[in-house]
């Protein structure tokens, strides 16, 4: 006797026996077992692809070769990180997949630094944001 048996007796029938099995299948992510884990509205980070995060830590290997293990947690400012971005983005769109000094993928590299700024935005380092802003009277620089 399945745990879908259960419902073979019920007035309503297979319309529950699909929402309870939708329901499980939601539940229970654990396809070979039994065992349960509750992993309804969390990230399904099996969805995000290996080799693009593997580039990314091939770019960070090599910023901490240049400058240290998370030298980048120390902070840096926002528009030094966005001309970073667009200094990559822009050899990609003139037709230039590869960095010349570090031989890594210019998207790489931009996306590397896209999740910098994701990074310090988490943690609440708004000190660094140096951005302009209209609505801002004084703009601050942030050395780095």
């Amino acid at each position: 006797m399945s745990q879908y048996d259960l419902f073979d007796n019920d007035e309503k029938g297979g319309a529950w026996r699909d929402a309870e099995r939708r329901f499980h299948k939601l539940v229970n992510n654990n396809k070979l077992g039994g065992g349960h884990r509750f992993n309804l509205n969390k990230p399904r980070m099996s969805l995000v692809p290996h080799a693009p995060i593997r580039m990314v830590a091939e770019v960070l290997s090599d910023g901490a070769c240049k400058y240290g293990d998370h030298n980048w947690r120390g902070g840096l400012s926002f528009t030094g990180t966005i001309d970073s971005i667009e200094r990559h983005l822009g050899a990609f769109k003139d037709g230039e997949d590869y960095d010349q000094e570090s031989g890594l993928h210019h998207l790489a590299h931009a996306m590397t630094n896209i999740m910098f700024l994701l990074q310090f935005i988490e943690d609440g380092m708004d000190y660094l944001d140096d951005r302009y802003k209209k609505d801002k009277e004084e703009v601050h620089t942030v050395e780095g």
